[in-house]
């Protein structure tokens, strides 16, 4: 009997435990439009260093496998490239001045150390 209460219990209390590792982050993407091309930083909320540079920015672009920057044709190209990443966008603010860009705001339900799976950063090579 006690050992039948017990396996209800780890069946009940298991699920509950996983869960509470994962919460819900955040991903905010800085859109610059170039040419035929959109240029995009993403930050995870990770950085340790404020990327007020050049250089600093190319650290958090996305890139392939092969190393090479991600060229995104559209808006909507690298919205649904980040849909296919599991991230849901939540909003989206136009940044009108000299340098336009649009920051676009998306959030996941996963775990810390899988915020970035399937997102390779040039920073990340």
């Amino acid at each position: 009997m006690k050992k039948n209460l017990f396996l209800l219990i780890l069946l009940f209390c298991v699920p509950i435990l996983l869960m509470a590792q994962e919460k819900k982050y955040y991903c905010e993407a800085r859109c610059y439009f170039r040419g035929l091309s959109y240029i995009v930083y993403l930050d995870f909320g990770d950085l340790k260093e404020t990327p007020s540079i050049f250089e600093s920015y190319n650290k958090i672009r996305p890139v392939d496998e092969q190393g090479k920057y991600i060229i995104y044709t559209s808006a909507g190209n690298f919205l649904n490239w980040m849909a296919d990443k599991g991230w849901n966008l939540d909003f989206k603010v136009f940044e009108p001045g000299e340098v336009e860009y649009t920051v676009y705001t998306f959030s996941k339900i996963t775990s810390r150390n899988k915020i970035k799976e399937g997102i390779i950063l040039k920073g990340d090579k």
